[in-house]
């Protein structure tokens, strides 16, 4: 494996840092404190330059808060950066670094990635179920606490065995150990990055050396579809080994199964899988009609609830029967062309293009 060099230039790049500051103020523009760095971005930008051509970023402390996720209201600690300088940092370093990560992941690594959403997992899995009548069994399983148990020694240390750039190596080193002790903080974008990062060698062990069928990974959340339960169950074990002997910190949740295909439906990425169809899971159908109703109450929605519902009726484009849903319990309660227009006209007034492309952070004061 080639190590990647002379990336700490397209860090400190103007341009770079510019891109930076607009993508990690998405979503938080209405903060007084992200306003002010947006208004006078070109001193901004130069200030950030300038602690990074110094060698000299000083980060600032985070706040924390609890979020509450998924079907189960699982709560999760989420840190929160500052705006000002960490999340811009943290893009900064992060933008050149993309390609290089994407270039050597596994393909159907599909959590966090641009591009390789749950739709393009779910494609994935469908095509195998439904050409590969060999495929016969599954094994589901997930790493338990992983962000909190990814051991920062082997995380530096694969980091190294990628980039030789000494500037880089000293700048992730920095946002490590800013982050805690231990594991990587939930909340940072370079978290996202690094977690898929840390699982590569994995990912590659599991297809090219146990020669697993069909594998994909959300973040920790993994499926791999196989002709027999008896290579399923060796797999389990060996992957256990080798994130005992390699190092990795990691541990698999008790909760892992190895089952039948034709047994029961396969729950995973929120829809549910079947030999010659798929449905949406049963909560996230539920989330979509509280928002809607939500939005029919209010009248007229805010540009954050016209958002979270053209995103909730994004997913009735993958399923079947995703029109007659929308025409039964959608669309005679709220317009999506009028959600369409609110959000197409905050775009405009954000300078965004015709996509709308929506990119992720959180934010503190500076």
């Amino acid at each position: 494996m080639k190590r990647q060099g002379y990336i700490y230039e397209k860090v400190c790049d103007i341009e770079n840092i510019k891109e930076a500051i607009r993508r990690s103020a998405e979503k938080k523009r209405e903060y007084r404190s992200v306003k002010r760095i947006l208004n006078n971005m070109d001193k901004y930008a130069i200030d950030i330059q300038a602690m990074l051509l110094a060698e000299h970023v000083e980060l600032g402390h985070d706040r924390y808060m609890e979020r509450r996720e998924g079907p189960k209201q699982k709560v999760r600690q989420i840190s929160v950066p500052c705006y000002y300088p960490d999340q811009i940092i943290h893009w900064c370093v992060m933008l050149p670094l993309q390609a290089i990560f994407t270039k050597g992941m596994y393909e159907y690594s599909v959590g966090n990635v641009p591009g390789r959403g749950g739709i393009y997992g779910k494609n994935y899995i469908e095509k195998a179920l439904r050409n590969d009548r060999a495929i016969r069994h599954v094994f589901q399983c997930d790493i338990s606490k992983f962000y909190q148990s990814i051991n920062q020694d082997k995380l530096k240390w694969l980091l190294r065995k990628k980039i030789k750039d000494k500037r880089v190596i000293a700048l992730l080193d920095q946002i490590i150990d800013h982050g805690g002790e231990s594991g990587l903080p939930i909340g940072y974008y370079t978290s996202q990055w690094l977690g898929n990062f840390y699982l590569e060698e994995f990912d590659h062990y599991i297809k090219q050396e146990l020669k697993v069928n069909y594998y994909v990974r959300n973040v920790d959340d993994m499926l791999m579809l196989d002709t027999n339960k008896r290579k399923l169950h060796k797999v389990r074990k060996a992957v256990e080994e080798y994130f005992n002997q390699n190092g990795y910190g990691l541990t698999l949740k008790r909760n892992w199964q190895v089952y039948p295909i034709d047994s029961r439906p396969i729950d995973y990425l929120g829809f549910k899988f079947y030999r010659d169809h798929t449905e949406l899971r049963n909560y996230i159908l539920y989330d979509m009609t509280r928002v809607i109703g939500r939005i029919e109450r209010r009248g007229q929605p805010t540009v954050r609830q016209a958002r979270s519902a053209l995103s909730r009726m994004g997913w009735l484009h993958h399923i079947a029967n995703g029109k007659n849903y929308y025409l039964k319990y959608i669309k005679p309660k709220v317009k999506k062309g009028k959600l369409t227009k609110i959000v197409s006209e905050e775009d405009k007034r954000n300078g965004k293009n015709k996509k709308g492309i929506q990119y992720t952070g959180s934010t503190c004061n500076p």
